[in-house]
């Protein structure tokens, strides 16, 4: 459940950096994929135990290295940029969409080091890097698909947005960077400040218990007494 919820979480933030970036096509295809994959979810909770069942997957020992945190960026970058500019995303043609690229090629990433994560990284490699390029032909396909159904329903973006976009773009790029980063701090490192910091991004670094604080000291919930029974 705590997983579900932040799927949720997550979903709903990338859909309004979506529609701040005026990819309103994009942020419907994102909802009509993630309601997908969330009704799968609850459909196959019930077969969770079976992760337990399955054998161990080695990992890699050998720690942080950051040759192949390059090397998989390096082919991430590849995959989504280079898939993407058939689809015009590129900075000439849709420059809100390069920033969701840049996004796309981060994940890629992300897939492949948990891929080679394993003991026999090179095999695996090519079949993370396969099935990213399948992934990114599919989610620039689809965006095409829902742009051109929606093409009378979405407002498109005025030209003086689009200065915005030399801001936007690389601000989005270095947050989820960082958090490709992050997630490798967690991941590999071996000192106290990794199990501390994963406590408390794990908590959500403790917002719901301050805005509930907040929420009951402008809003108390009112006292109800209870019921005594006769005669006490």
């Amino acid at each position: 459940k705590v997983s579900l919820a932040w799927s949720t979480t997550g979903q709903m933030g990338f859909m309004l950096l979506e529609c701040g970036l005026g990819l309103y096509s994009l942020a419907m295809l994102h909802l009509v994929a993630h309601s997908l994959y969330k009704a799968h979810a609850f459909l196959a909770s019930g077969s969770g135990v079976d992760a337990f069942r399955s054998p161990n997957i080695h990992m890699n020992s050998h720690g942080f290295q950051p040759l192949r945190l390059l090397a998989a960026l390096a082919l991430g970058a590849m995959l989504a940029l280079g898939i993407g500019s058939m689809f015009r995303v590129y900075w000439g043609g849709t420059p809100a969409l390069l920033g969701v690229g840049v996004v796309l090629a981060v994940a890629v990433s992300q897939l492949v080091l948990q891929a080679t994560a394993v003991l026999r990284p090179f095999p695996a490699a090519i079949r993370a890097g396969g099935l990213s390029a399948l992934l990114c032909v599919a989610y620039f396909s689809l965006h095409a698909l829902f742009e051109r159904v929606l093409a009378s329903s979405v407002v498109p973006v005025t030209e003086h947005v689009q200065a915005a976009y030399m801001v936007l773009v690389p601000i989005v790029g270095a947050m989820f960077l960082a958090l490709l980063l992050v997630q490798q701090f967690l991941q590999w490192a071996r000192s106290p400040a990794r199990l501390r910091l994963y406590v408390h991004l794990y908590n959500g670094l403790y917002i719901d218990v301050y805005i509930t604080r907040l929420l009951q000291s402008l809003w108390p919930a009112p006292t109800q007494k209870a019921n005594q029974p006769q005669g006490v």
